[in-house]
């Protein structure tokens, strides 16, 4: 399998802090937006939620891992696919698992650091988990 952009699919890709997995969150929504967020090393004072280990899913996590909420961020999907098939780096896809997407998706929502933005578009792909994560007075 190839990178596809769509939810659940995992890639490499450069960015201000060097070299991260990044992983789809959202189909495109009218505007060929999605939600993308980056995996990076834990403990990372910035990052909140679940931290995955090899027994998680051993391709996807060699080390404890976090997801970088306060990156999240939302990219034309059509951009999104050209990057990756330009980078420089490796393409190392991987699919994350509906276990492991359900659980980055319950932490975007409780996340302190969620943008706004990024809130109000998971929102309209999992209504269900926002009403049951979602809590306004955690957020700054």
């Amino acid at each position: 399998m190839s990178f596809g952009c769509k939810v659940g699919d995992s890639v490499f890709l450069p960015d201000d802090g060097g070299v991260h997995r990044y992983v789809v969150l959202t189909n495109p929504n009218k505007d060929d937006g999605v939600v993308i967020v980056n995996f990076t090393s834990a403990p990372n004072p910035m990052c909140d939620g679940k931290v995955f280990t090899r027994s998680d899913d051993r391709n996807l996590f060699v080390r404890p891992t976090v997801v970088h909420y306060k990156r999240a961020i939302i990219i034309p999907a059509t951009s999104l696919c050209e990057q990756e098939r330009r980078t420089d780096v490796v393409s190392d896809y991987q699919r994350c698992s509906e276990s492991i997407m359900a659980q980055i998706i319950k932490d975007a929502f409780k996340s302190q650091f969620t943008k706004g933005e990024v809130i109000e578009e998971l929102k309209t792909h999992y209504p269900k988990e926002y009403e049951q994560y979602y809590d306004e007075d955690t957020k700054d």
